[in-house]
């Protein structure tokens, strides 16, 4: 599932724990999931386990042709 995806799908209480949790705000998850903003590696894997693995660190990087690198 894309950032995007959790963000719209969970309350706005969800989405401030997430963001607290990873360490960060909810106005930048926004910012990730509009793609504005790459996370580091760090935040990713943050986002990832703080969401059960519904958003795969991994989604955020993607190759020239849109496939998700390994």
């Amino acid at each position: 599932m894309k950032l995007s995806k959790w963000l719209k799908d969970h309350t706005a209480e969800e989405r401030k724990a997430l963001a607290t949790a990873a360490g960060t705000t909810v106005a930048y998850l926004y910012q990730l999931a509009g793609g504005h903003r790459t996370p580091s590696y760090k935040l990713a894997n943050a986002i990832e386990r703080k969401t059960n693995g519904e958003v795969p660190a991994n989604s955020y990087f993607e190759d020239e042709e849109g496939a998700t690198a390994a």
